[in-house]
């Protein structure tokens, strides 16, 4: 497969528009990474510093003078067409005789692209990394024939499709769990408590000293324990750490505790995220919270542990812990002691069961479309990386293949 410059098949190209004073302007932005443009609020002509902007057109490549060493290069789809950048984002018309504007996208997702990219920063770091217009164009990449990169576009396309599909199915089953159970807390006539009344202990977490000072080593939890929707606490996301020996037992996680957030959050997510203590044979050192987290040790005798778990993931879900929270400087903090105080109800124990069963079978589900959506992104990123290279091309039998798989 031949190596082709970049400045081979892009051509410097720029729409260079005046700013009026009074017109407002559509302007855009490049994610990193290659996730492509996103819009920004529209600008006034006399709300920003430039004198002029530059026009997208459909099907034209972009960088980021500033980041294209993190990976803000991309090209221009027909969503974007008119939208405006500044002179930071050099734009370029497409040979579309030897390079497909969809190709050279999958290009700009190329983690390998983004590395000799970053050969030609300039700058002293941060935000002073710049990449030339010169050192970009320089770049050489494999080139097959059109009707291969056809071939390679066609492929990344239902490979994103049954991406797309597997994070639909997700978010689908995510949010009937959310419902149902939302159901089964507002079913009228169900006993209530507080919190509190069904707790053995609340404890706080504790950060420690470095592994080997105290009596005992321990995993303190990070805050990325509460990241991505977890269920489940990994102590993977938690440091090598060490306590006073008493200390250290009285935190130490069981099986059914709950993990509760503190601190943390953000205005776009509320603090008090919770998750579950499952499984103690998976470290052989003790789990403990840190301490912007609270550990609640449920009374057995009193509730189902799981189900007040359920129940408390319930009421994050549904924004009931925005009431308990206060923001001091840029974080987030959960009235504990207040929230311990609202009420959930507390059903007869086979119906605590029930509800336990009914959120653990979408979780499975929910477990299982997740799965099948990174797996999905790990063969689209091996793909990419193989054909990109140059070190594969696409076998006409695996053409024949797709083109059943779609028919």
């Amino acid at each position: 497969m031949p190596e082709v410059a970049l400045g081979d098949v892009l051509t410097p190209t720029l729409d260079e528009v005046p700013l009026v004073p009074d017109d407002e302007y559509k302007t855009a932005g490049i994610l990193h990474y290659g996730r492509g443009l996103f819009a920004r609020p529209p600008v006034l002509g006399s709300g920003t510093k430039y004198k002029k902007y530059f026009r997208l057109h459909d099907g034209d490549f972009v960088y980021s003078k500033l980041f294209a060493w993190e990976g803000a290069l991309t090209t221009v789809t027909s969503e974007f067409d008119g939208y405006f950048v500044s002179q930071e984002f050099p734009t370029f018309r497409i040979d579309r005789a030897r390079l497909l504007p969809e190709y050279m996208h999958l290009l700009t997702q190329w983690p390998t692209l983004w590395e000799y990219v970053k050969g030609g920063e300039t700058g002293l770091g941060g935000r002073r990394k710049r990449v030339h217009i010169d050192h970009l164009l320089g770049i050489s990449v494999h080139l097959p024939a059109l009707d291969d990169q056809s071939r390679v576009v066609d492929l990344f396309a239902t490979l994103d499709a049954a991406a797309g599909d597997a994070a639909a199915k997700t978010n689908a089953i995510r949010a009937a769990q959310r419902s149902v159970l939302a159901h089964e807390l507002a079913r009228p006539g169900q006993p209530t408590k507080p919190i509190i009344a069904v707790m053995e202990h609340v404890l706080g977490g504790a950060w420690g000293s470095d592994p080997g000072v105290d009596d005992t080593d321990v995993i303190s939890l990070n805050p990325s324990v509460f990241a991505g929707g977890q269920i489940a606490v990994d102590p993977t996301r938690g440091s090598p750490r060490s306590l006073p020996k008493k200390r250290a037992n009285a935190r130490t996680l069981r099986p059914n505790d709950i993990v509760i957030e503190r601190s943390g959050g953000g205005d776009d997510q509320p603090v008090g995220r919770v998750v579950l203590f499952t499984d103690a044979s998976a470290t052989t050192q003790p789990v403990i919270p840190s301490d912007f987290m609270r550990q609640l040790r449920v009374n057995p005798e009193l509730a189902n542990p799981q189900y007040v778990y359920w129940a408390l993931w319930t009421k994050y879900q549904l924004g009931d812990t925005r009431e308990f929270s206060a923001k001091t400087t840029s974080i987030w903090n959960l009235r504990i002691p207040e929230y311990l105080e609202s009420v959930v109800p507390i059903p007869d124990a086979e119906t605590q069961r029930r509800v336990v069963d009914l959120a653990w079978a979408f979780e499975q589900a929910a477990r299982l479309a997740a799965e099948s959506l990174h797996s999905t992104q790990v063969a689209r990123s091996a793909l990419l990386a193989e054909l990109l290279s140059g070190r594969q091309s696409i076998p006409v039998a695996s053409q024949r293949a797709h083109e059943g798989s779609v028919a």
